[in-house]
């Protein structure tokens, strides 16, 4: 139950610091050989394996998007009762990209080894409105 409560508010920690924009506190819980997938085709879509690469792809996205605020909404942890640092978070998010777009919605899959992120899949969902007719 501890380590479940742990994951929970290194979560929300997180969150907060990508709604700042700070990609130092944000990356600071993961593994240095870090995976982080963005599946699809937009141009920021793939893998980037390392943290330095996973990086640049946030310096990216908050280069086109600088005010992008993220909420988690609701978090989910694979082993409640872990005791150890090692699980499996799901983070249900929504997030507004700039003042004239709708909130989006997405899901992050982590795997987290030794207390670091290890293993991370975002899955980004378009607002309703935003879909071709």
């Amino acid at each position: 139950m501890i380590g479940a409560l742990i994951a929970k508010r290194k979560a929300r920690e997180q969150f907060k610091a990508r709604s700042r924009g700070d990609i130092d506190q944000f990356l600071q819980e993961w593994s240095e050989n870090a995976t982080f997938t963005f599946p699809g085709n937009p141009p920021w879509g793939g893998t980037h394996h390392g943290k330095a690469e996973i990086r640049k792809w946030f310096e990216r996205f908050y280069e086109q998007f600088p005010d992008a605020n993220f909420t988690a909404e609701n978090i989910f942890v694979s082993n409640p009762l872990a005791i150890t640092n090692n699980n499996e978070v799901a983070i249900e998010w929504t997030a507004t990209l700039d003042k004239e777009t709708e909130p989006h919605r997405g899901v992050v899959i982590v795997k987290i080894c030794n207390g670091k992120a290890v293993n991370l899949i975002e899955y980004f969902f378009r607002p309703p409105n935003s879909l071709p007719e």
